[in-house]
């Protein structure tokens, strides 16, 4: 599982190295060629438009132009105006009127993707077509629908296209066109020619730049016209939104905002490319999904993937291969620790040195487990001295007490001159704290036992010093039962009794504190004292940091607050001439309830 863990960290440091730069390349050729492939399309998409523009106008603008241009012939519209009003007509009117429809008929057979073509006159009942040699009444018309589409032209507008269903007889099946409206232009009238939508498409799909490419040509409502796609057709989000969108907008503004742009519909964004043409009133309109850019994108980009790939598995490889080199070593290391401790003759350890890496590890291991015996040579004297200067300090403090507990006993026996209660009460006090100091050194005691023994310290000296003083207490109930070493207070009560009073009469307030807050257990002892001035206060702090000071009661419970607790929990003093003094240090909560050198001694 380690292994695992460490080949798999191995795998991601390698990849990081070797493959994210590879990656970062990538990812901006990829996008340059996104860019790229756009533009490309753009470009074709440009072309198809055109191609598709120049076919229109020589298809159908040449259709309806050598139409208009007969009309334009005075005969030819003399004898077309005769014939549509049942006028009489000459020898001369229906040798041309025999010419125009031979005309029609020939133009229609000569180009095979024309349907149709009708002329017609405003306010008449009859219709000529290319469909049959005679002129037919509009009561036997077939296509009435082609009328109702002139009549609802803008009359304003001189050309019109709408996509609509033709069917001669009643036993054919209808054939889609588009139809023409042309105004004439030397008569009322109109020039009708319809285009077989199948036909036409099928021409101008031959023109397209790309597999990838769709057109469309859209009148000015936005009627699909012609279509290279039947899908395109039966799309209503074209048909019902795009399309009259896209007309409307290129009406009013004369042009599209979408235009070269991404489109978005429910299954698909294409790119679309809009572009109006000169001589009939249609839009031509290409279309490129998305998804042919994707592809085409995809076929370029396969080469890199496939030496990312590559890369991957080789990374893979050598991520492998120096895992199992390092926790070779591994193992011999710890066969190696394992004798060590065993008590076996130590040897330089015997490693296949193939590279730098085993060379230098083989001469750390053999460095190191031989220094690691000194090492604990050194140490295991160290605790010892430490141990003694433990038990030396612990016990130095008895002796000083002791003497200055005599020294009170002494003045109170010459003040109360043979009066037994203070001397008995003074009695009780001493005996209680002798035996709290004369215990074993390395047994804990509780704070509350601690609480106890201070409260009795404070007593003798409200016997000393009468009136002069009061200590009071703050103390967090939680600490009580944590377990600390003895005599933990005494010293900083003891330094604000002998150096706080300010000798004139003054009463000297003095607190002690003792919380637990933030994982640590803060001790507190404040007084209102005479205080230090800042001088005084750095050689005090100079003097309890030094281990080979003399002074005995703050410089002892530095020392072994170090020595139990570690540098973190060192005395702190802070003092302010005439105001008071205060002394305050911290233990980790963690290390309470032992004594760290005792517990050390046991391992």
């Amino acid at each position: 599982m380690m292994m695992k863990r460490f080949f798999m960290k191995r795998f991601r440091t390698f990849s990081i190295i070797m493959i994210l730069p590879i990656v970062i390349i990538s990812l901006i050729s990829l996008f340059i060629l996104v860019q790229n492939k756009k533009a490309e399309l753009l470009h074709q998409e440009m072309n198809t438009i055109n191609r598709i523009n120049d076919t229109l106008d020589n298809t159908i603008s040449n259709a309806i132009f050598q139409q208009n241009s007969m009309m334009s012939n005075a005969q030819y519209a003399l004898s077309l105006k005769k014939v549509m009003a049942y006028s009489d007509m000459d020898l001369k009117d229906s040798i041309f009127l025999a010419a125009l429809k031979t005309l029609l008929s020939k133009y229609e057979v000569s180009n095979t993707y024309i349907h149709s073509i009708y002329l017609y006159l405003d306010g008449t009942n009859r219709i000529m077509t290319s469909e049959v040699e005679e002129i037919a009444t509009l009561q036997k018309f077939h296509d009435l629908d082609f009328l109702q589409g002139y009549q609802s032209m803008n009359p304003e507008d001189r050309m019109y296209i709408i996509s609509r269903p033709v069917k001669r007889y009643s036993f054919e099946k209808a054939v889609d066109v588009a139809t023409i409206y042309q105004r004439m232009s030397y008569m009322n009238g109109v020039i009708g020619v319809n285009i077989k939508k199948k036909e036409l498409s099928e021409m101008l799909s031959g023109l397209s730049s790309s597999d990838g490419q769709t057109f469309c040509v859209v009148n000015t409502d936005g009627e699909i016209i012609l279509a290279g796609d039947g899908k395109i057709s039966d799309d209503r989000e074209f048909t019902g939104r795009i399309f009259p969108q896209m007309a409307q907008e290129l009406k009013e503004t004369g042009r599209y905002s979408h235009n070269k742009r991404w489109i978005s519909l429910k299954k698909e964004s294409y790119l679309i490319c809009v572009k109006k043409s000169m001589t009939l009133p249609v839009y031509q309109v290409i279309l490129v999904p998305r998804s042919y850019l994707v592809q085409s994108v995809w076929d370029s980009f396969k080469g890199v993937m496939l030496m990312i790939g590559i890369l991957l598995g080789l990374v893979m490889f050598l991520a492998w291969v120096t895992t199992k080199r390092s926790f070779g070593y591994i193992k011999d290391c710890i066969e190696i620790f394992s004798a060590a401790e065993n008590g076996d003759m130590l040897e330089k350890p015997p490693m296949d040195v193939k590279d730098e890496y085993g060379l230098l590890l083989n001469n750390i291991i053999y460095m190191y487990l031989h220094n690691n015996q000194m090492k604990a040579s050194l140490r295991e004297k160290q605790h010892q001295s430490e141990m003694s200067e433990m038990v030396a300090l612990q016990l130095q403090i008895n002796p000083h007490f002791i003497s200055n507990t005599l020294q009170t006993m002494d003045m109170e026996v010459l003040k109360e001159l043979g009066s037994q209660s203070a001397m008995h009460n003074l009695m009780q006090e001493l005996n209680s704290i002798i035996h709290y100091i004369f215990r074993n050194p390395m047994e804990l005691v509780t704070i509350e036992e601690e609480l106890k023994y201070l409260k009795a310290y404070c007593e003798i000296q409200y016997v000393r010093f009468p009136n002069q003083s009061i200590v009071y207490y703050e103390i967090d109930d939680r600490v009580l039962s944590d377990q600390v070493f003895r005599l933990i207070l005494q010293p900083m009560l003891e330094n604000s009794f002998c150096h706080g009073r300010k000798g004139n009469g003054d009463m000297l307030y003095i607190k002690v504190k003792i919380m637990k807050q933030h994982g640590n257990l803060t001790f507190t002892v404040v007084d209102n004292g005479i205080g230090m001035e800042q001088d005084e206060m750095r050689k005090v702090c100079e003097r309890i940091n030094n281990p080979e000071s003399r002074n005995i009661g703050l410089t002892n419970l530095n020392r072994r607050l170090i020595l139990n607790y570690g540098k973190e929990s060192g005395l702190h003093i802070m003092s302010k001439y005439g105001m008071g003094t205060v002394i305050h240090f911290k233990i980790a909560c963690s290390n309470l309830n032992r004594d760290l050198l005792f517990h050390r001694s046991k391992q």
